[in-house]
């Protein structure tokens, strides 16, 4: 005979994760690379993994020979817009400057005529109406030399600001390309652990990998007092579980030490992982512990 007991029915799901920051800084490549029209990256240098920094601290080096090659081709295109503008502003002022000695010949042979035609007061009408009709066309050469210098000023000014407009639009790109090739040399942006990014395969990022401008996160530097674990659950054993269960955690690296944690999401939408037949769904798990020992991707 066996006597029967009320007590606790447990139902146990058993799965695997790794440990994550809940929060993290990410460590960007270039900011300006999207506007620089630089879209891949190869990384060439990248310190170990899990290595303490200070923020301003080296953490990686890219590949700069695209934007170098720009930048070079900016400074040619900016010297040869230089001394175009130069030459622009020679030939403006030699335009002008005959221009302006035309207009002075034209009133001094303008004086000449008026001074003509007052003389010809006593001479017969034919000579003075030769006269007056010498001394009008000579006033209507000045008006037209004086409109011609108006119109050609302004053409030289407008030839000046398009010259001046081509220059100053090279030189921000010449500028914009040094700043991008600054960035390719990335710094910390605070204090913490360098935990590097992943690809869209799962792989993470290292030396040999490409970051594109879409997504240049190339590490992170993640909050270790605030830990959770990510597992994915078959779609057989999801129905067991909700947000708010409590769940006993532990650490392929340290079997001795045992965690807890509580569900915090569980994911409405499975998903085909890599290596998995079945769909899977996402459970995050925040840690109820907050130990200094605890490391991102711990098993």
């Amino acid at each position: 005979l066996v006597t029967p007991k009320r007590g606790e029915f447990l139902v146990t799901v058993t799965t695997t994760g790794e440990l994550q920051a809940k929060s993290s800084i990410q460590i960007m490549g270039p900011e300006n690379a999207r506007t620089a029209n630089v879209w891949q990256m190869k990384v060439v240098n990248l310190i170990p993994e899990g290595t303490v920094v200070k923020k301003g601290a080296f953490v990686a080096e890219l590949d700069k020979s695209e934007i170098t090659g720009k930048f070079k081709d900016s400074q040619l295109s900016v010297q040869k817009l230089e001394a175009q503008y130069e030459q622009t502003k020679l030939d403006s002022t030699l335009t002008l400057s005959q221009a302006r000695d035309e207009l002075v010949n034209l009133k001094y042979v303008e004086e000449e005529k008026r001074i003509i035609m007052e003389q010809s007061v006593y001479e017969a009408p034919a000579m003075q109406r030769q006269a007056k009709i010498e001394f009008e066309r000579a006033q209507r050469n000045t008006e037209q030399a004086t409109k011609n210098y108006v119109t050609k000023t302004q053409q030289s000014i407008a030839k000046m600001q398009v010259v001046d407009a081509d220059l100053k639009k090279e030189r921000q790109r010449m500028e914009l390309y040094q700043k991008t090739m600054t960035e390719f040399t990335i710094n910390a942006p605070a204090d913490g652990m360098v935990v590097y990014a992943r690809e869209w395969n799962g792989k993470k990022k290292v030396v040999g990998s490409t970051i594109n401008a879409w997504d240049p996160t190339v590490a992170t530097l993640p909050d270790l007092r605030e830990m959770e674990s990510i597992t994915y659950v078959t779609e057989i054993d999801i129905q067991k579980i909700a947000a708010g269960q409590t769940v006993k955690l532990k650490l392929d690296a340290e079997p001795t030490k045992p965690l807890t944690g509580k569900v915090t999401s569980v994911a409405n939408i499975g998903e085909q992982r890599p290596n998995s037949d079945a769909k899977v769904f996402e459970v995050r798990i925040r840690v109820s512990e907050s130990d200094t020992t605890l490391r991102p991707s711990i098993a």
